[in-house]
């Protein structure tokens, strides 16, 4: 790495070189509009930026030795640009070294001593490095002044990047910074050297050469290098600290992949290391926050970025999530920049633009949150935030299933901190609800069923007749209606549809919304009478409300296709399919969900009739498009596929529709357990279409042994006990 980097510098300063050849001279403006001329075009500047820890200064160190190999009659400076103190302290050792006219007088500026001294014609070539410059404001504002014999107050004076020597005599200037704005400047708006992470071959390398070789492992030693980034710094760490004590390799693994707070602190360890400046800080985490520090006090929105990053699914945050409403694109951008520069993160451009962190960069900024008290803080505000960004009832939108599934992750992220107020609280409690309507769509009712019971559990802070208390009570009886618990769903729906008619009217689309689920459940439930009565007051009620047109005016005409269907009016019932199905392909497209849905029933009609060439052709095209629509393990593919089975049984095809069923069975043990009754009926299925003719006695006993195994585990339950609506082959919206 230090030779491939070394080679980069050599090539920087001659590319700086040839560019000042070409200009002659140029100006550099600094922002308070001040210009500093570069004396003649042999003036050479090169930066090295990159994350704190990356090498910076090593690479520096052996370019100087390379230097000083090369040209042993020129001397080398190194200056400390942290912070004033140390850069002045700096200044005073070169008057000192160089015995400077006037270094030994307490008034004298040594700042400019050296300045002059080392501009001048007659001090020859040398190398000149200035390392740890990341404070832009202390290199680009004013610097303070001692208070003159004439003036008891202080003044200032220029900008510590003025007193940066420049010569016409090829002498060079190399700067290391973490921050690739601040050493384009000093550079004299040169592109910096980008020091990038080591390679695997040259991390391991150095973590075996400070490793005792009995300790060594090949395999785990890349699983290290790997997970630490490549980062010498934090490669060095765990060296010393599996060192100290007297750990493997593996062994510190283990701990590092524990969890985030032993990351965390294993990352805190502050081991010394003779290669680094006494006064640089040794750990990862302590190195970073000084980097966090200067971004807080320089750019507080980059901090806040920063921040709020961090506290999500760090590695691919959508920028929509990072920027404040009505924020324009420069500020963010700006902010953005100011994180990248550090290399702390990662952003791309565009509709979909992300913005990534590794692990180490976003523990170190947590940690770093929990030391100022304000990590708690910024996991509310970024629970607030996905509630506001994440559609609830009635607003979420199949078209914006992609950036539904980008925000998942972070929902999880955000909802494991602890949550300080009730605002908080409440705001995580319409999230679960956003979430688990989403999950409900894909398939993964257990999670949505879980973010319910929690949603309603934080509502017992509301009244409970109170919209957002009655969205959590809907949304629950619509878990439990997926989960195939159709008797406590119905209590719950009841209560949605008596809460919201009391509260908000009996034609409100959402109660309306309560009536069309609980419609549904009473189906489940083989309840057709009461089915009808709900089923009715929800359609009449959409048309008046939302007309014939509408996306669930559309849901309550296939729910009531569904009743005519269970009532045996399959002529009506046809009909009806072929209307609604041909309005939702109108006004919702071919391939969308609620299409998708009325198409398969619409299906199970033609097969219930014994139109099984078209029941053939509208399934297929419904089982081509419902895997990536509806999930690939869900509820309505097993349905689907259960009734691609009979058909292909119908056909004579056994061998097909044993297949058939036996992916379904395989989805139903995964998702439900072998003993659930949906799984049982599948079963059931699979020894009814054994035991008829073309198929095999031998497979249809022995999944009849298979049944009354798994009844007798659950009390008894048999395939009767399964959904009306599964047993029908029939999905609902």
């Amino acid at each position: 790495m230090v030779e491939s980097e070394v080679e980069r510098i050599d090539s920087a300063f001659k590319a700086n070189f040839d560019l000042l050849a070409q200009a002659g001279t140029f100006h550099m403006m600094d922002r308070d509009g001040d210009a500093d001329e570069l004396q003649n075009a042999t003036n050479r500047r090169v930066a090295l930026a990159g994350l704190g820890g990356i090498g910076k200064s090593q690479i520096a160190i052996e370019y100087a030795y390379i230097y000083r190999e090369r040209h042993p009659q020129n001397p080398v400076f190194w200056v400390h640009g942290s912070d004033p103190v140390r850069f002045e302290e700096s200044y005073h050792h070169i008057t000192r070294r160089m015995a400077l006219p006037g270094w030994n007088d307490q008034e004298a500026d040594a700042l400019q001593l050296v300045h002059d001294a080392l501009s001048s014609d007659e001090s020859g070539e040398w190398l000149f490095i200035l390392d740890n410059a990341d404070d832009e404001s202390m290199f680009h504002g004013k610097r303070p002044s001692k208070p003159t014999p004439s003036s008891s107050s202080q003044t200032t004076t220029k900008s510590f990047a003025r007193y940066i020597p420049q010569n016409a005599s090829g002498s060079a200037v190399l700067i290391t910074t973490r921050d690739r704005r601040v050493g384009e400047r000093l550079s004299g708006r040169h592109k910096p050297v980008d020091v990038s992470a080591m390679t695997p071959a040259e991390s391991t390398d150095l973590l075996r050469s400070k490793m005792a070789e009995e300790d060594w492992c090949e395999e785990d030693a890349m699983k290290l290098v790997a997970e630490l980034s490549h980062l010498p710094l934090a490669i060095t760490q765990a060296a010393a600290f599996i060192s100290e004590n007297c750990l493997s390799i593996a062994e510190y693994l283990e701990t590092l992949f524990a969890g985030d707070d032993d990351a965390a602190e294993l990352l805190s360890e502050h081991l010394e290391d003779p290669r680094r400046d006494i006064d640089t800080e040794n750990s990862v985490v302590r190195t970073w926050k000084l980097s966090f520090d200067q971004i807080s006090r320089n750019v507080p929105r980059a901090a806040e970025i920063l921040s709020l990053a961090a506290i999500l699914d760090y590695h691919n945050v959508p920028v929509m999530l990072l920027r404040k409403p009505k924020e324009t694109e420069t500020s963010f951008r700006m902010a953005l920049g100011a994180l990248q520069a550090f290399s702390l993160l990662t952003a791309t451009r565009g509709k979909d633009a992300v913005c990534k962190m590794h692990r180490l960069v976003a523990l170190a900024t947590q940690r770093w949150l929990d030391a100022r008290g304000t990590l708690d803080q910024w996991k509310g505000r970024g629970v607030c935030i996905l509630a506001e960004t994440f559609p609830g009832p009635g607003r979420q939108r199949y078209e914006e299933r992609p950036l539904y599934e980008t925000l998942v992750p972070h929902t999880a992220m955000a909802l494991a901190g602890n949550l300080e107020t009730d605002a908080e609280q409440l705001a995580a409690a319409r999230l679960m609800v956003a979430v688990a309507l989403y999950n409900m769509s894909r398939g993964r009712y257990a999670r949505a069923y879980d973010l319910c019971n929690a949603s309603l559990e934080i509502r017992q802070l509301l009244p409970a007749e109170d919209e957002l208390t009655l969205d959590s009570v809907q949304t629950l009886g619509e878990a439990l209606l997926h989960r195939g618990d159709s008797g406590l769903a119905a209590t719950m729906l009841r209560q949605a549809v008596a809460g919201r008619g009391k509260t908000l009217g009996d034609e409100h689309p959402d109660t309306l919304e309560s009536l069309s689920g609980l419609t549904i459940t009473l189906l489940e439930l083989d309840e057709l009478d009461e089915a009808e009565r709900t089923a009715m007051r929800a359609l009449e009620g959409r048309r008046r409300v939302l007309g014939e047109q509408h996306s669930d005016t559309l849901v309550s005409l296939n729910i009531h296709c569904i009743l005519l269907h269970r009532r045996g009016r399959l002529e009506e019932a046809r009909a009806q399919y072929a209307t609604t199905l041909e309005g939702q392909e109108a006004l919702l497209g071919l391939e969308h969900p609620d299409t998708i849905i009325t198409r398969n029933n619409y299906a199970r009609l033609l097969f219930d009739v014994g139109d099984f060439e078209a029941a053939r052709a509208m399934l297929d095209r419904v089982l081509a498009g419902e895997a990536e629509v509806l999930g690939a393990e869900g509820y309505d593919i097993q349905v689907s596929l259960s009734t691609s089975a009979l058909l292909q049984a119908a056909r004579g095809d056994v061998a097909g529709a044993d297949l058939a069923l036996r992916k379904v069975l395989r989805m139903r043990e995964k998702l439900l357990g072998g003993a659930h009754p949906s799984t049982i009926f599948t079963l059931q299925m699979l020894a009814d279409l054994h035991g008829e003719e073309g198929g095999s006695l031998e497979a249809a006993g022995k999944v009849r042994r298979t049944i009354e195994e798994r009844r007798k585990k659950n009390g008894g339950g048999g395939p009767e006990k399964a959904s009306a609506l599964l047993r029908a082959g029939l999905l609902f919206d």
